[in-house]
């Protein structure tokens, strides 16, 4: 009885003194890299438990040259854009793990836009260029809004909330771009069609006001009656023009006869800049 209680201590001694060697090397490192600040990654040897082997410091490459570099301790950093792998060996085992430097040199955004009180969400047209300007495709850029009371942020759209004008940050790495944001309340709109040598009149009280006039196929010049500091503008098919009123004043829509594009067909809308 005694021996085989001392068969199965000695058994328990050998197994507690028995050996575990590693299992598998480890990596985990971002799809995509898009500044040059280095980026940690995780590298670990594990025996066969699952245990991380402290000890156990893998050789790390990158490949191929010149795209990536890579530390003893798993500190990646980008050197210039492209693809690369990042190569782990330990002993007789090995892994890999991809990547992609998407260093991002600037972002470029309108530094105005408008969004109008009833109207729906709007995306504004964001470029994310790496060095010499190169398009990068897949990265993601967030929009942050300086104050949401205005200017709320939903994914990539932005929603009005109120009349009002805020700063909203557009950001891809560690680069930004500020849009300055302003929401109006759409007073009027119509359809309009106007003849060679006709005009359309819009009175207006006092205030500060936006026109966006859109037609085709002939173009129509626009002026303002009354105004201060407005913005007259020759014939074009597309035009925004803005008129402050110090007191009440008119707006004036013009295809002109000299113009000869025939009639002008399209659209007008009117809004009040808070």
């Amino acid at each position: 009885m005694h021996g085989a209680r001392r068969l199965v201590l000695l058994a328990g001694l050998l197994a507690g003194c028995e050996k575990v060697g590693p299992r598998a090397v480890q990596l985990s490192l971002p799809g995509a890299i898009t500044s040059m600040v280095p980026v940690q990654m995780s590298v670990k040897v594990v025996d066969r438990y699952g245990r991380p082997m402290a000890q156990a410091q893998p050789r790390l490459t990158t490949e191929p040259e010149g795209i990536a570099s890579v530390g003893p301790g798993g500190s990646v950093r980008c050197l210039r854009n492209g693809d690369f792998v990042v190569v782990a060996s330990y002993e007789k085992l090995g892994a890999t793990a991809p990547s992609r430097c998407s260093v991002v040199a600037s972002v470029r955004a309108p530094d105005r836009i408008r969004l109008s009180i009833p109207g729906e969400p709007a995306t504004p047209a964001v470029s994310v260029l790496g060095p010499g300007d190169e398009p990068l495709a897949g990265v993601p850029v967030v929009f942050a809004s300086a104050d949401p009371s205005v200017v709320a942020v939903e994914g990539l759209r932005l929603r009005p909330v109120v009349p009002g004008s805020a700063n909203v940050i557009a950001s891809a790495g560690d680069r930004k771009a500020v849009i300055r944001v302003e929401v109006m309340r759409k007073i009027f709109g119509e359809v309009i069609h106007i003849g060679p040598g006709m005009r359309a009149n819009y009175s207006l009280p006092a205030g500060d006001f936006e026109v966006e006039v859109r037609t085709r196929p002939a173009g129509v010049a626009l002026s303002w009656v009354g105004g201060d500091g407005c913005e007259n503008r020759p014939v074009a098919p597309e035009t925004v023009a803005r008129c402050l009123f110090p007191a009440a004043g008119t707006l004036l829509v013009e295809n002109p006869a000299a113009a000869r594009k025939g009639s002008a067909d399209g659209s007008v809308s009117i809004f009040q800049v808070p």
